[in-house]
């Protein structure tokens, strides 16, 4: 589990750049597996957010890899699943495990990110025609 603190000292701009410069690099590993992003207030609540995940992944059978980050600014803790197009549909652990997350985190925004820019590539044209 990697925690990442972004402080407020930054200027706007800068820790925008910052921001999505972490996360295009934290997400080029998600195309293959299923990653939990947690966002929240603090590195103590992103830590226990994390805990319960880990075990509602394991009470489901799903393995999941956890990346946090700590935003002093947030409203609500926000845990995003990330998962390829190709187990959206064939892997029903990913949605129980969902749905699991929103039970135990009620006050967090539970996200699936589905990411099917592979459905769209020019090899997949293929299969289809």
């Amino acid at each position: 589990m990697r925690s990442i603190l972004m402080t407020g000292n930054l200027a706007r701009s800068k820790r925008q750049a910052l921001k999505t410069k972490a996360d295009d690099q934290d997400r080029s590993h998600f195309r293959n597996e299923v990653v939990l992003e947690i966002r929240a207030r603090s590195v103590r609540h992103a830590a226990a957010l994390s805990e319960i995940a880990m075990a509602c992944a394991k009470d489901v059978g799903q393995k999941l890899e956890v990346v946090t980050s700590a935003v002093a600014s947030m409203r609500e803790s926000v845990l995003t699943l990330f998962l390829p197009a190709e187990r959206a549909a064939s892997q029903h652990e990913v949605w129980c495990l969902a749905c699991r997350l929103a039970c135990f985190c009620p006050r967090a925004r539970v996200c699936v990110w589905v990411q099917g820019e592979t459905a769209f590539s020019p090899l997949s044209a293929d299969r289809v025609a």
